[in-house]
């Protein structure tokens, strides 16, 4: 067994810290959106009606050009009529898929939260 040298055990122990930190981060983000999730698969659902619906590019986390849809998508709670652009908690769905399952003028079930109906998902 060789010898360690002076000065390597901390830097050894400072990675694995932050990398066990930045594991609970991920872990935690998770926790959250598969909370979210379960959340709004109890809300309350109204009808609603897909106002905008098209395919644009943009720029991924990485700067480079990917397609990324615009959706918006407007419904009604206690004689308000709201709009929200969420899909979904989580990931974004595939674009095109997305463009294609929700043209405009599509009649849309929407899941809102009861306690701030501006908060609304299409797919808990």
């Amino acid at each position: 067994m060789s010898p360690v040298k002076p000065g390597c055990t901390g830097t050894i122990s400072s990675t694995l810290i932050f990398a066990v930190l930045i594991l609970a981060v991920v872990f935690g983000v998770i926790l959250l959106v598969q909370s979210k999730k379960k959340q709004a698969a109890q809300w309350p659902r109204t009808r609603g009606r897909v106002i905008q619906s098209q395919l644009y590019w943009g720029t991924d986390s990485d700067g480079k050009p990917s397609q990324e849809v615009a959706l918006t998508y407007e419904y009604v709670v206690a004689n308000l009529t709201l709009r929200s652009t969420r899909v979904k908690f989580g990931f974004a769905p595939n674009p095109h898929q997305t463009v294609q399952k929700y043209p405009v003028g599509a009649e849309v079930q929407v899941f809102y939260n009861p306690a701030k109906p501006s908060e609304a998902v299409l797919e808990p």
